[in-house]
Formats: C-alpha cells, structure tokens, sequence
C-alpha cells in the first residue's frame, strides 16, 4: 500500500496494490497472473489472462483515514493490447463502510472514445485508467473498514486483457 498527503488540503490518501486486494482467482495461473508494469508504483500488477466472472474487492481500516473527510475511491487499471470482452460490459461498484449501507452503482470500465459520462472511465495524468467506485464519509474515531467492490458477474461473456493497479482511496 502507498501513502501520500493531499497537496491541497493535507488529507491522507492510499492506494491499495493489487496484492492488497481480493481478486477472485488471484491466484490460478490459468486465469490470471501477477507481473511488473513500467507505469505502476508497485513491483507487480494483476493481469487478467481469462474469465467470464470479475470480482475485485478491497477493505482499509477507516482508523487510517483523515477525520470528517469526504472519500472517493477509484479503481486504477489499464488494459493490453489483446483485451477484449470489456466494450458494452457494466460493471456494478460498491463501497460502504462494513456494516452499513453501501451504495451501488453500474460503471463501464471501457469506452471506444473517451467520453464525459460520470459511468464511463477517466484517464489519469499517470497513463492508467480510473473509474469511482463511489464515496464515503470518514467520522473519525471509530473502529470500522472500508470495503470497495467492483463485480462483473455476466457469466457468458469471456474476459481478457485487464491490468489491475490497484484501488486508490482520495479525499
């Protein structure tokens, strides 16, 4: 995980590699594998190499975070050069503190074009790709985490090419 300090108003902020992250078949070599990436912070980025379903997920204590702030929290990936399967796909995003309600939401993680949509994904100053997974209040002072999802779940359409950096937590 990194750590830096918002430049403009102090607030922590982190970004969970994708080694943070729970990624459903993380681990088995015929659907995804682990290598560098040039572009990432960390030693290794998760590249998709084959599945019909995508579930990536992620928690962080909220005792790490900046008091009274407003969090977003983004997905950060690329894709490579044989990607496919991931034109009209939807994903549906959640983020919520454990034990309450999350919000959801449909976000696309591919445009052909790039596009203003708030569903569509953004690219960043660093070359990645980021889609918010949506937003949460940090208290302070209570014992929690913060759980962010991002779920693919249509089971007939193969999927390949995805290159997770990891999950980036901003006020």
């Amino acid at each position: 995980m990194s750590f830096s300090l918002d430049k403009q108003n102090g607030k922590k902020c982190f970004m969970m590699s994708a080694r943070n992250l729970w990624i459903i078949c993380g681990d088995t070599p015929q659907y995804w594998t682990w290598s560098s990436h040039r572009k990432s912070r960390f030693d290794e980025v998760a590249v998709l190499l084959n599945v019909c379903w995508l579930h990536i997920g992620g928690k962080i204590d909220t005792r790490l975070l900046s008091p009274s702030t407003l969090y977003r929290t983004y997905l950060v990936f690329t894709f490579t050069v044989e990607a496919y399967g991931f034109a009209h796909l939807t994903v549906e995003v959640i983020v919520g503190l454990v034990g309450t309600e999350a919000t959801t939401k449909n976000m696309f993680l591919h445009s052909q074009e790039l596009m203003d949509d708030d569903q569509y994904p953004k690219q960043r100053s660093d070359g990645w790709w980021e889609i918010e997974l949506g937003e949460v209040f940090c208290e302070g002072g209570e014992d929690g985490e913060l759980e962010m999802t991002c779920l693919a779940s249509e089971g007939t359409q193969w999927k390949r090419g995805l290159i997770v950096q990891g999950i980036e937590i901003r006020p």
